[in-house]
């Protein structure tokens, strides 16, 4: 048999009412649960045979006025089974707002071609349980008959921990910020901009900084990481109508996203240029060519390249370090 077994119960409430033609109001909530058993675990692996389970309460409410101020709060108490008991839930708020100067009857007076414009900003808190395909990092693992090797010495058929629970394992958490606007100009150009900024703490990583002399056979893990990403995206587009029957559309559209690592844990770096924090996530290391050599004697004059013999029209490298060596470091 292939496939999960899946258990899922939604629901939810919702109110939206105009008063006096000026004010509008919306509230809403919901209840999310979900249970995911999969029918084909390995029987050697029991935690395979325990559901995943999800557990949301949600709600939002919202307020505009004449249709040119808004604002929106929501809210999240969600729960995960992935989490020990008295951390399995995280609340993540976040709120918005907007204005419309295109309402006001000046705008529409004084610049009718501007038929629509919307300035955005929000702010909030997102958590994500799913921080690693292990099930129920908290928990520490024993094997109680094997055989590994430490610093310490080798050893077989003894008991150990094989692994290291988190005991303050947490939600990874993103605080996400966000400001856009759109508009309508000439009844054919329309537009999107956003630009935003996340910042995630709480990245689940190995720990690097356990002294050797522990005696670990594997290292723990925890919420240590941290990194932020910021960018911009968006789309224009210009319909134009040929007669009653055709019309066209051209649309365009560009991202532009980037980020840095502000913490990633690992062992002391023997140069800083080495290290992942600082830097973008996953970025290229590698050596640094400025150009071929030009002869025999640029290369007698030049840092020695310790990975094999060169001639002169071979790549010549940069000595980052300035020791007089190019190598690994």
């Amino acid at each position: 048999v292939e496939g999960d077994k899946r258990y899922y119960l939604q629901a939810s409430l919702d109110y939206s009412r105009l008063f006096a033609q000026k004010h509008r109001v919306g509230v809403f909530a919901m209840v999310y649960q979900q249970e995911t058993t999969d029918v084909n675990f390995d029987e050697s692996d029991l935690m395979g045979s325990i559901p995943h389970r999800n557990l949301a309460y949600s709600g939002r409410f919202t307020y505009a006025f004449q249709d040119k101020y808004m604002a929106e709060f929501n809210w999240g108490y969600t729960g995960s089974e992935n989490f020990q008991p008295g951390r399995q839930f995280g609340f993540f708020p976040s709120i918005s707002g907007a204005w419309v100067p295109s309402s006001y009857q000046w705008t529409k007076d004084k610049m009718p071609w501007l038929n629509y414009f919307k300035v955005r900003a929000s702010y909030g808190l997102v958590g994500n349980d799913r921080i690693t395909d292990k099930r129920f990092p908290y928990l520490t693992s024993i094997n109680v008959n094997g055989s590994a090797t430490t610093n310490w010495k080798y050893t077989k058929g003894g008991i150990w921990e094989n692994s290291i629970g988190a005991d303050n394992l947490e939600w990874e958490k993103a605080k996400k910020f966000d400001v856009g606007l759109e508009g309508k100009l000439f009844d054919k150009f329309e537009f999107v901009i956003d630009f935003f900024r996340d910042t995630r703490d709480g990245i689940f990583q190995e720990r690097k900084q356990v002294p050797d002399f522990v005696g670990l056979v594997n290292m723990p893990f925890g919420n240590v990481g941290s990194m932020v990403s910021w960018g911009s995206d968006g789309n224009i587009t210009f319909n134009q109508r040929i007669n009653k029957d055709m019309e066209f559309t051209l649309r365009a559209n560009f991202t532009y996203s980037t980020n840095k690592v502000n913490y990633y844990e690992e062992g002391d770096t023997k140069y800083e240029y080495t290290s992942a924090t600082g830097r973008p996530n996953g970025y290229m290391k590698g050596y640094i060519a400025l150009g071929l050599f030009k002869d025999q004697e640029e290369i007698n004059n030049s840092p020695k390249q310790d990975f094999g013999s060169y001639l002169p029209g071979d790549i010549k490298y940069k000595d980052v370090n300035g020791d007089g060596v190019v190598n690994s470091d």
